[in-house]
């Protein structure tokens, strides 16, 4: 995602008044972003160290908001679970605003707070959240007001090549990711479906 979502964060100001500019999305203003190889190139480290055991433990999707769905899913109906989200965003709702359904007084669960949802659907379950962000990510703790102590937020990938992941969800987000980069995704997608055929 990043440099995508400076450039997105720096044009995006440009467009408050909410012109039309604003409103083509965030895909309009981050399709000439390049790509950040060297991270690239570090992230791609880190998924070819992960081996699945099985094709169960590797779930591909399109956008964050399924993430409701498919954690259920792959970590069972009791296991406990520790969440590890290498995002530029830290999904847990922002500028203390939780998108709460002002009819139902529901959470209206989406891809900014989908970390939120889950922690209020399995607190006994979800024993930690660890959100690896990049160095220019948003941190200030009005944002993070939802975090319990015990989670970790960190910008360092590289702490974390030696950590044995039982499940792997990969998230194309193409949204906001340029045309021109989306063939990553897919590089990342290959590397964990030939791990897994070479169990």
């Amino acid at each position: 995602m990043e440099p995508s979502i400076q450039r997105y964060n720096k044009i995006a100001v440009e467009y408050e008044d909410g012109s039309d500019g604003w409103q083509t999305g965030p895909l309009s203003l981050i399709k000439n972003a390049e790509p950040d190889m060297q991270k690239f190139e570090l992230l791609k480290q880190l998924v070819s160290s992960i081996h699945p055991q099985s094709k169960d433990d590797v779930c591909f999707i399109d956008a964050h908001k399924q993430m409701i769905q498919v954690v259920p899913e792959l970590v069972g109906e009791s296991d406990l679970f520790v969440l590890y989200n290498v995002d530029h965003h830290h999904d847990m709702g922002y500028d203390n605003d939780r998108n709460i359904n002002e009819k139902t007084g529901e959470l209206n669960i989406d891809s900014s707070n989908w970390v939120c949802a889950l922690t209020g659907f399995y607190p006994e379950r979800f024993l930690q959240y660890v959100w690896i962000g990049n160095q220019n990510s948003n941190t200030e703790v009005k944002d993070l007001q939802l975090m319990r102590p015990d989670y970790i937020i960190t910008i360092n990938l590289e702490a974390f090549m030696d950590v044995h992941f039982d499940k792997v969800i990969l998230c194309r987000s193409n949204a906001w990711v340029p045309p021109a980069a989306r063939h990553l995704y897919d590089e990342l997608q290959k590397i964990l479906v030939d791990n897994i055929e070479n169990i």
